[in-house]
C-alpha cells in the first residue's frame, strides 16, 4: 500500500489526486519550459565551477549553519574523502 493511499484515508479523501505529493505536471499550452542546463548549451566547453566553494568557505559555511550535524558530516566527509582515493 503506498504512501498516498494511506493519506487518502487517514484524510478520508475521495480522490488519490488530492493526497499526491509530488505530482507530475505537464506545461499548460503556451507556457515555456524550464531553463536548459548552462553547462550542457555550452556546445561542448567545459562547465566552469565559479560559483562552487573552495574548501576552506565550505567549512566556514558548515561551522556557521550546522548546529546538531556538523560531527556526522564531517566524519561523512572523512569517509567519502577515503573512498574517493581508493576507489
Amino acid at each position: 500500500m503506498g504512501l498516498e493511499r494511506i493519506l487518502a484515508i487517514l484524510t478520508q479523501q475521495e480522490n488519490l489526486r488530492d493526497v499526491i505529493m509530488f505530482p507530475l505536471m505537464k506545461p499548460q499550452q503556451g507556457e515555456q519550459q524550464a531553463a536548459p542546463n548552462p553547462a550542457a548549451t555550452q556546445s561542448g566547453k567545459e562547465p566552469t565551477y565559479e560559483n562552487i566553494p573552495s574548501v576552506v568557505q565550505a567549512k566556514e559555511l558548515a561551522h556557521k549553519y550546522l548546529n546538531d550535524t556538523l560531527e556526522h558530516c564531517e566524519m561523512v566527509g572523512h569517509v567519502m574523502a577515503h573512498f574517493a582515493k581508493e576507489l
